[in-house]
C-alpha cells in the first residue's frame, strides 16, 4: 500500500502535495439524516486518476452518538461508487481528534473529476456527534471541503478536511 495523497504530516510518494496539519484547527459535526463531511476533488487536483481503497479522517466524538458511521466515494451526481468501510461510533475518541482509517472491503475507486470522498454519519444532534477535523485555508488546487446537509452537496473552496487517501 503506498500513500498517494497525505494532508498532514507524513512523506508523499506521487508528487501528490503535502500539507502541515495544525491540531488547532476546529472539527465540524456530521450528524443526523446521512449527514456528510468530507472533500470534492476537481480539475488540478494532482491525484485526479488515482486508485484509491482506503481513506484517513481525523475525528472525534462529542456527547454519545450511537451507530455505524461509514467513508464513501459519491460521483458528481450523487451516485455513490463505493463504500470504503465503517466504524462503530461509540469507538470513536471523545478526548482529542484521532486518525481513523476506512478500509474498503470491496475493492477499490480511480478518483473522478468532481467526486466527493466524505465521511457519513447516519446519527446524532447538535449535542451528540462525530466532529471532522477541516482547515480554514484551502491549500490544494482542485479540493474543496463538502458537506451534505440537505439532500444536495454543499462545497466551501476556502476550506480543505484533513485526509489520507491510500492505494
Amino acid at each position: 500500500m503506498s500513500n498517494f495523497l497525505i494532508n498532514s504530516y507524513t512523506a508523499v510518494e506521487s508528487g501528490c502535495k503535502q500539507l502541515t496539519w495544525d491540531e488547532n484547527q476546529p472539527v465540524y459535526p456530521a450528524y443526523g439524516g446521512g449527514s456528510r463531511r468530507g472533500l470534492q476533488f476537481s480539475t488540478g487536483f494532482e491525484c485526479l486518476q488515482e486508485t484509491v481503497s482506503n481513506v484517513t479522517f481525523l475525528l472525534k466524538k462529542t456527547g454519545s452518538p450511537t451507530g455505524t458511521a461509514y467513508a464513501k466515494v459519491w460521483n458528481s451526481s450523487n451516485v455513490e461508487q463505493i463504500s470504503l468501510g465503517s466504524i462503530d461510533i461509540s469507538t470513536i475518541d471523545s478526548s482529542t481528534q484521532t486518525e481513523y482509517t476506512f478500509d474498503s472491503p470491496s475493492g477499490a475507486h480511480t478518483l473522478a473529476n468532481n467526486d466527493f470522498v466524505a465521511f457519513q454519519s447516519e446519527n446524532g444532534d447538535a449535542s451528540n456527534y462525530i466532529g471532522f477535523a477541516v482547515q480554514n485555508s484551502l491549500t490544494v488546487t482542485g479540493e474543496a471541503q463538502a458537506d451534505y446537509p440537505s439532500n444536495s452537496w454543499r462545497t466551501t473552496s476556502t476550506r480543505n478536511a484533513y485526509f489520507k487517501l491510500n492505494s
